[in-house]
């Protein structure tokens, strides 16, 4: 009896050493995927990522991927680099199992700036990479959200990787005044009033074959707004077309100028007319 508290006790001290050693903890779910990445105090970090696929095997049996991202962190201020060591991927179905170890992928999120607002800790990831795209400076998520405050020119939903700092409950809500406390480098990029600017160009830059016979040839266009650096819009940015709404169209401003701005959308032929026409935009989107 003795031994068995002895054990008992021993697995209860273990469990809370354990619970204390996480120093954040961030669970994202969508859909089929979820991941938790964990960090603990030791300065080490396990990000664990689970799927289920839609599709099932030859033999009708489900298909199942996890991976599990080692490493360690350096935390300075509010900011948190990641330097991954490994990558074990796992993956199965109901009859087989294989594991496999790998170099970690490029696309793995390595770095978070940290911002506390209204009971919330948001972890903002700084360098947000698309597969098959190459990286640009304004793919992060610091803009991705500030932009998604503009569509809405009001609240949106805090982004997934937050913890509740309080026991609070109801929906995570960010504001625009989370300006005061959002990182210098991007507090302007949410805007007190929307932007308006109109399309003066649409100039041709490249044409493409057909991916399928449903979409048709592709052309992609160098497009340049009345509006610029002067009137507050910024590399990154996102403008929505206002003036069509039977075929709502959108672009991330890649250069700016003192009184223009110019992006590039790549259009297929089914909708080339439908966008086209639409020649005034702005920030919000609603």
């Amino acid at each position: 009896m003795k031994l068995i508290l002895f054990f008992t006790l021993l697995i209860i001290t273990s469990s809370a050493i354990i619970a204390q050693d996480v120093k954040y903890r961030l669970v994202n779910s969508m859909g089929n995927s979820r991941s938790i990445l964990t960090f603990y105090e030791d300065s080490t970090f396990v990000d664990h990522n689970s799927s289920v696929s839609c599709l099932a095997d030859e033999n009708g049996n489900k298909q199942y991927t996890k991976s599990e991202v080692q490493g360690t962190y350096v935390e300075i201020e509010d900011r948190l680099h990641l330097k991954p060591a490994r990558e074990i991927i796992k993956g199965y179905s109901d009859s087989l199992e294989y594991s496999v170890n790998q170099v970690v992928s490029p696309f793995f999120v390595s770095n978070f700036q940290i911002v506390e607002y209204d009971s919330l800790l948001i972890f903002f990831s700084t360098k947000k990479l698309s597969f098959g795209k190459p990286y640009k400076p304004w793919d992060n998520t610091l803009i991705s959200t500030a932009n998604s405050i503009n569509y809405y020119d009001g609240p949106i939903s805090a982004p997934m990787r937050t913890i509740r700092l309080s026991k609070k409950k109801g929906r995570r809500i960010i504001d625009k005044d989370i300006k005061k406390v959002y990182p210098e480098a991007y507090r302007d990029y949410i805007l007190d009033t929307p932007i308006t600017t109109n399309i003066t160009s649409f100039r041709e830059i490249s044409f493409s074959n057909p991916i399928d016979n449903n979409k048709g040839y592709r052309t992609r266009y160098l497009v340049t707004f009345d509006k610029g650096k002067k009137d507050g819009l910024k590399p990154g940015m996102r403008l929505y077309s206002t003036d069509h709404k039977s075929f709502r169209n959108s672009f991330v401003l890649e250069y700016i100028f003192e009184s223009t701005c110019q992006g590039v959308i790549t259009v297929n032929q089914r909708n080339k007319e439908d966008v086209l026409k639409s020649v005034k935009y702005s920030t919000k989107g609603e």
